[in-house]
């Protein structure tokens, strides 16, 4: 893969593990439509399966350099060989297109969706649909998904509906839907939005769209399908000052646990010592000695 990239042109970074591939590549969109168009074609190893999403970015945005590299997993689930044989045997949950999800998401039938992202992630964008629930896990890592799936709060409100689970572009959902599955009594009602939300928004459009706010999104862009600036749909709040704020600035992160924090820049020119929600919210739930 690194040398393929590399005949072409292409930067980026491509995590290789046992399950397939999860990379993010910029060049001239001659060269990636070439890419797309070779690597479709290679048999085996689920290349002609890949959902490549394709989106324009500037100059400035591109990656300037290649890293390839193999790791155990994909995304950092935390699952050792033994548990991702496991999972890799159950399978992760059925792929619906973004227009039966959003369709899906509409009918108010007692289906809750499932956010698979982070806390950093879902501060600043997140699917709002009027008549079904949506559970944020609130967790500051992937590897943290498995212990929020397993509290038995957690079981109760999955149970016996249809879980539509949903991330930045759908690799993580592999995994956690594999998981659901494998915890769940109904297997079968476990979902997940092809393409994720990068995919969503390219297919549902306008103002009928369910997502609001900013998609993080893990490369020099560093979000996706933004809100302009001074609009309603800016999801997120500095945590310095509490203003519309939905670009990550730097190396901003929480003094205890590391995770990212919003700072607009004038708060973030302070260089203070900040401390975010999830930390504030156990310190406060964390009884005295």
């Amino acid at each position: 893969l690194e040398a393929f990239c590399t005949e072409r042109g292409l930067g980026g970074r491509a995590r290789v593990a046992g399950e397939g591939v999860n990379a993010a590549l910029s060049g001239r969109r001659g060269d990636v439509d070439d890419a797309v168009a070779r690597l479709s074609k290679l048999k085996g190893d689920g290349w002609p399966r890949v959902h490549y999403k394709i989106e324009p970015c500037a100059q400035s945005q591109a990656w300037p350099g290649l890293s390839c590299w193999t790791a155990d997993e994909l995304c950092g689930f935390g699952a050792d060989a033994e548990r991702r044989r496991a999972l890799d045997a159950v399978g992760p949950g059925a792929e619906l297109e973004p227009a039966e999800f959003h369709a899906r998401a509409l009918a108010g039938d007692g289906a809750v969706l499932v956010d698979v992202r982070n806390r950093y992630e879902t501060a600043v964008g997140r699917f709002a649909a009027p008549r079904s629930e949506t559970l944020d896990p609130d967790t500051r890592t992937f590897a943290d998904f498995g212990a929020w799936l397993d509290r038995p709060e957690t079981r109760a409100k999955l149970e016996g509906r249809d879980v539509l689970m949903y991330c930045t572009g759908g690799v993580r959902c592999e995994r956690a839907t594999a998981y659901a599955r494998s915890r769940l009594p109904d297997p079968d009602r476990v979902y997940h939005l092809r393409g994720g939300i990068v995919g969503y928004l390219d297919s549902v459009k306008g103002d009928e769209g369910l997502f609001k706010g900013a998609n993080y999104v893990f490369d020099r862009r560093a979000r996706h399908g933004a809100a302009p600036r001074g609009s309603a749909d800016v999801l997120g709040t500095c945590l310095g000052c509490g203003r519309a704020w939905d670009v990550y600035r730097g190396a901003a992160t929480c003094g205890g646990c590391r995770t990212r924090v919003l700072l607009c820049d004038s708060c973030l020119s302070k260089n203070g010592a900040w401390t975010c929600d999830l930390c504030v919210d156990e310190r406060a739930a964390t009884p005295e000695p």
